[in-house]
């Protein structure tokens, strides 16, 4: 998923990192978003709360309220492989969760400013999550999958916020089986 949404953001990008092999440097940014994604994985696997002296841990518990208890994730950092319309895809889904019926299925990102976050009709057409949707929904054989993403402003003062539908009553984003 992440290589398709670089070929479309920019192919010369993703001849570069895909084609060649040449791969840019971490930026600082995205080191302090894996520091937080971390600190979440920690949470689900181990119950391990976000750690309150690290600024990551700091950033991270603000996103705690929009997940359900650790033990209520079943699948947490989760390597996705499955063939669908001709092609296979494969990726690490970060969270998942619910009934066989109806799975959620969720990610993590950071961002300095909440700008950056995608709307709820952005993320119902976002690559990476109707793939990691798809393959979710593939696997358990549910006919219906929510898209939680939550964002992690990473500038202070720290705050998560979760992608919901703009209705008013802040709903989830839900695809059925024939969206994705």
């Amino acid at each position: 998923p992440t290589e398709i949404q670089t070929a479309i953001e920019c192919n010369r990008l993703w001849g570069f990192g895909y084609l060649d092999g040449i791969k840019s440097a971490q930026k600082a940014s995205a080191a302090l978003g894996t520091a937080v994604h971390k600190q979440m994985e920690r949470w689900f696997l181990y119950r391990v709360l976000p750690d309150p002296e690290a600024v990551e841990g700091q950033i991270a518990e603000k996103g705690l309220h929009h997940w359900p208890a650790p033990g209520d994730v079943d699948l947490v950092e989760h390597q996705m492989v499955f063939y669908l319309g001709g092609f296979w895809f494969k990726g690490i889904q970060d969270v998942g969760f619910g009934e066989a019926g109806r799975r959620v299925v969720g990610d993590h990102k950071s961002t300095s400013d909440f700008k950056w976050a995608l709307s709820a009709e952005a993320l119902r057409k976002n690559p990476q999550a109707t793939i990691y949707l798809a393959g979710e929904m593939l696997r358990s054989g549910a006919k219906e999958g929510e898209l939680r993403w939550v964002y992690y402003r990473t500038k202070k003062p720290y705050k998560a916020l979760r992608v919901v539908e703009d209705d008013g009553k802040g709903s989830p984003v839900v695809l059925t089986q024939s969206d994705v």
